[in-house]
């Protein structure tokens, strides 16, 4: 529940949004769901991303991704690389982004 109410407050009140987010985080690690805890990581890098918090968004991304490859999860894993390349696109590392972006079509495309 605390991952869904979170979108309600991505546009107005990002803060809000990462807030819940953590609290989510914090129950799916109580609860063992390495796939919540997935989507929870894509959610908080994006609502980073959406702020400018680069750094922030990379870590978070990168965390989905070793979730979504330890459960062998192709289309989140390919999420969390188009995340990152559209977070390597941001920063001005244009090279980074389209390998990144390549890597990550392959697996979407399944």
């Amino acid at each position: 529940s605390l991952y869904s109410l979170a979108y309600f407050y991505e546009r107005t009140e990002p803060a809000r949004m990462l807030e819940l987010l953590g609290d989510a985080r914090g129950l799916a690690e109580a609860a063992g769901d390495p796939a919540l805890l997935m989507r929870i990581h894509n959610a908080t890098g994006a609502a980073a991303w959406g702020q400018g918090r680069y750094a922030d968004a990379h870590e978070q991304f990168m965390l989905a991704r070793a979730l979504a490859q330890r459960q062998q999860d192709e289309n989140n894993e390919g999420v969390a690389l188009a995340n990152l390349g559209l977070v390597e696109q941001a920063r001005g590392d244009f090279e980074s982004a389209q390998r990144l972006l390549e890597e990550a079509l392959p697996l979407l495309e399944k």
